[in-house]
């Protein structure tokens, strides 16, 4: 055989699989053994209609319903393309290069989704939690916070040392976080594709969310102690 030319990797065991050594043949130079025994007399047709030059393999442009629609119109044409060179053979399951990439990747999808839910849970408790915590403190902490005006301590301060001390805490948690996510990485990398499990972009992206999460939740109840007057807390003794 002469080798004509040299193609892309194709994963035609899913996302997942690795990429195998495959190659491509002429059916009239081959034998009959694998047009018989390795795929069953079935072969893929595969098509680009004119004026779609812009849509890319393996990317869909619209939902199901569009790629279901564009299938249909596309059938016709295809049923007689096909028929022009053997109307003896049938042609069946036409569908749009989206529609298939969907189908292969719709166990991923239903797990990106459940742990988009999950994490968006995550982060709303971990925000209520820390305003929580933050608004007791600063209650707690009104006469001390009172003292401090009095002598001549600004409000900006006082809202500083607050968030500063609520942020302690968040800052140790990101550092274990992050060490956890390194060793919890192997156990998801079999859902990633073309992402490393320790992505410094994913990693440090998620580290600057739940940092200004929790700066949000702490700046919050720390700023009401600007509507204190220091005269109240003293007049308590």
């Amino acid at each position: 055989m002469t080798i004509v030319g040299i193609v892309g990797d194709v994963r035609d065991g899913g996302p997942r699989e690795p990429v195998l050594p495959e190659m491509y043949a002429p059916l009239a130079q081959v034998s009959d053994e694998p047009w018989n025994q390795w795929i069953g007399r079935e072969l893929v047709l595969v098509a680009r209609p004119r004026g779609a030059a812009g849509d890319a393999p393996g990317h869909s442009t619209g939902d199901a319903t569009g790629e279901a629609s564009r299938a249909l119109a596309l059938a016709a044409a295809l049923r007689r393309a096909v028929a022009g060179v053997d109307a003896r053979v049938p042609l069946h399951d036409v569908r749009t290069t989206g529609a298939r990439l969907a189908e292969a990747l719709a166990v991923e999808g239903l797990i990106r989704r459940l742990l988009v839910a999950l994490g968006a849970v995550g982060l709303a408790l971990a925000a209520l939690g820390i305003h929580g915590v933050v608004l007791y403190d600063v209650r707690q902490r009104t006469r001390e916070m009172g003292i401090r005006l009095a002598l001549g301590a600004s409000p900006r301060g006082a809202v500083t040392l607050l968030v500063r001390e609520g942020m302690r805490p968040v800052v140790a948690g990101l550092v274990a976080g992050a060490a956890l996510a390194a060793v919890a990485a192997r156990f998801v990398e079999g859902q990633l594709f073309d992402v490393s499990p320790l992505d410094p972009a994913s990693l440090g992206g998620a580290a600057l969310l739940l940092g200004a999460v929790a700066l949000a939740s702490c700046w919050t109840p720390a700023r009401r102690i600007t509507d204190v007057d220091p005269a109240l807390p003293l007049r308590a003794d």
